[in-house]
């Protein structure tokens, strides 16, 4: 039995009702996850269901055509490929086609069932949402399995802040190939972008790939891509050094024992520095930073200029100011008060004890 489910985008064909049009694919071949091809002639909308925090987590890809997102409170341009992912059932959204587009406005449309791990860290800590993310505007990172001066690999939904769910994209011209590797913890699903073409492999087995296709390997396969010369690869899917990234060049994340208007920004984020992160947060008071615990994380928070707040771990509390600096072994509760008049800002440092689960082998 194959081990690699592919749906050609040469069988999707479009039956436009209202200028929408949707079309289900790898239908019954993993039942955690549901794709359907979607389009939108030009100078038409749609307005997709919602689903709470405890029902479903749904993102949309865009590939083809021009348009925009909008809510009741932003609106963000589609002008290259990328992802959006709406706030679950906080607002609704609408997708727009523009009205000048030259050609229909096509996105891959997934919706996710919920584990009992998405329910508690969807809850507890995430990406700030919605998110709009467009391929320049990923940060970039290296595997040793691909060749990083041929091969562009940018990240687009990180690991550990949007439940179970990641993705990202690799961008390169042959003749190039993404080395055998495995996943024994992630399902994985390839994605070509228009002008793709490449060779995938799992398994044993080969099959050719063009834009618009999908593909679907299980977990606990060995998989790759080769691209042979003149062709393309632009797929979805360590952090490229050296990096620089001021506190102003960091995405948001939001966990929910923390006050609300706390400012919670990712530096360095979990998985793509070995057992390394790194993030900020800032705030006035009176604020706080809930009682929790990391039961796999070292961590140490170094005080910004202008810090002044009280941390308390394990019942015992201390007062901190800029330049201070504090580390608490994993296991131990901690939070942090902020009073009237006093400000938090600082910088974590995590190092995971024992190293990330389902890392690639």
């Amino acid at each position: 039995m194959s081990q690699i489910k592919v749906a050609r985008y040469s069988d999707v064909k479009y039956d436009f009702v209202n200028g929408f049009a949707k079309v289900p694919v790898l239908e019954g071949e993993f039942d955690q996850a549901h794709f359907a091809h979607c389009a939108l002639q030009p100078g038409c909308s749609v307005t997709p269901d919602i689903y709470s925090v405890k029902e479903h987590n749904q993102l949309f890809i865009f590939t083809k055509g021009k348009g925009y997102v909008t809510t009741p409170r932003q609106a963000w341009n589609i002008v290259e490929p990328g992802v959006f992912v709406p706030e679950f059932d906080a607002e609704h959204f609408t997708i727009t086609c523009s009205a000048d587009s030259k050609q229909p406005l096509e996105y891959l449309h997934i919706i996710t069932e919920l584990s009992d791990y998405d329910k508690t860290c969807l809850v507890e800590s995430r990406m700030v949402l919605p998110r709009f993310r467009g391929i320049s505007q990923g940060w970039t990172y290296d595997e040793d399995f691909k060749d990083n001066d041929i091969t562009t690999s940018i990240m687009l939904l990180e690991h550990r802040n949007l439940g179970r769910l990641s993705m990202g994209c690799v961008r390169g011209k042959g003749p190039v190939e993404i080395g055998q590797h495995i996943h024994n913890e992630l399902a994985q699903w390839y994605f070509p972008l228009p002008g793709s073409e490449f060779i995938y492999t799992a398994g044993g087995e080969e099959v050719k790939m063009t834009g618009g296709d999908l593909s679907f390997t299980p977990t606990g396969f060995w998989h790759g891509s080769k691209v042979e010369a003149d062709k393309t690869c632009l797929k979805e899917s360590h952090l490229t050094l050296p990096r620089f990234r001021g506190v102003s060049q960091a995405w948001h994340y939001k966990e929910d024992f923390t006050g609300a208007d706390i400012q919670q920004m990712m530096l360095i984020e979990h998985r793509n520095l070995g057992r390394l992160s790194m993030g900020a947060n800032f705030g006035t008071g009176p604020n706080y930073i809930g009682q929790h615990i990391h039961n796999e994380l070292e961590q140490w928070y170094i005080m910004l200029p202008g810090a002044s707040f009280t941390y308390t771990a394990e019942d015992e509390k201390i007062h901190v100011v800029g330049g201070d600096v504090t580390y608490t072994p994993h296991g131990s509760h901690h939070g942090s008060e902020c009073a009237e008049g006093e400000k938090f800002a600082y910088v974590w440092f995590e190092l995971c004890e024992n190293g990330y689960p389902g890392e690639i082998k």
